[in-house]
């Protein structure tokens, strides 16, 4: 089970501080949101969808990059479909290269052919790379350099005040304390006290930036979680308790709304 949802990234070879995330489709919203020190491109390459960036969302159609900024909080989505490719820049490339992230907020939402097409170079790269080869390694940090520094000079903006959110520090805390407890019974008022807030302030600013409100949040959580356990041959019940679902009709009708099937499509029939 994941216990929060602050990712913390590890990269194999130093010299190649990077992830790249070659396609993914959504045909709905995706679950989990999430945070981390390094930043984030995003590439559009066909559907709709939109990312929800710090509270605000975007539109995102095909060939839009969107830029996550450091610890912001995010997701991606779709009502229908979208196909899209992500590359994640370790910081301390960034550092290595004199670039000062933490001093830089980049655009959000861009559209540069310049950026593009070097995304699609990155996507054959990874896709072709070959330790064999001496040059390898030094085509795959030219064209991260190169994207890296065509944001920093045409597509951002010095970094003015505190650049920790208030409200997006108590809903990392929200959300990592939900994980941490998802098999137990959390009520709003338990995670609100437990992060020093009043359930109301964690109630709007819970939905605003993540989406959902936070029962719906548990629920989700809870379903995939269940789902998982399922498909691992774990029965119905033992599934929904081990969850923090205390009534199987309960689980059931969330578990049909949620993940569009009933429990019984992933349970072995043995065991339900």
């Amino acid at each position: 089970m994941l216990l929060s949802n602050y990712e913390t990234h590890q990269f194999p070879n130093p010299l190649l501080p990077f992830i790249y995330h070659p396609f993914y489709c959504l045909t709905q919203q995706e679950i989990d949101t999430n945070w981390h020190k390094n930043i984030e491109i995003l590439c559009c390459f066909q559907g709709k969808g939109y990312v929800r960036c710090g509270g605000e969302v975007y539109d995102f159609t095909e060939n839009d990059i969107v830029v996550v900024n450091s610890d912001l909080l995010h997701t991606v989505g779709s009502s229908t479909c979208v196909a899209y490719c992500c590359f994640i820049v370790g910081s301390s490339f960034c550092i290595e290269n004199g670039i000062r992230t933490e001093e830089l907020v980049f655009h959000n939402v861009i559209r540069d052919g310049v950026i593009l097409e070097r995304m699609k170079e990155i996507a054959h790269i990874h896709n072709t790379f070959d330790s064999r080869d001496p040059c390898a390694v030094a085509d795959y940090r030219y064209a991260a350099l190169g994207i890296l520094r065509r944001l920093c000079r045409e597509h951002s903006s010095p970094r003015t005040g505190n650049p920790a959110d208030f409200s997006s520090v108590y809903i990392k805390k929200a959300i990592s304390y939900i994980r941490t407890n998802l098999t137990k019974k959390l009520s709003l008022d338990d995670i609100a006290d437990h992060i020093g807030i009043s359930k109301f302030y964690l109630s709007r600013e819970f939905k605003k930036l993540t989406g959902n409100t936070v029962v719906s949040f548990i629920n989700i959580l809870r379903c995939s979680e269940a789902k998982r356990l399922m498909e691992k041959g774990m029965s119905v019940s033992s599934a929904a308790y081990a969850c923090g679902f205390e009534n199987l009709s309960y689980f059931s009708r969330t578990f049909q709304r949620i993940i569009g099937v009933p429990p019984s499509s992933y349970a072995p029939k043995t065991h339900t």
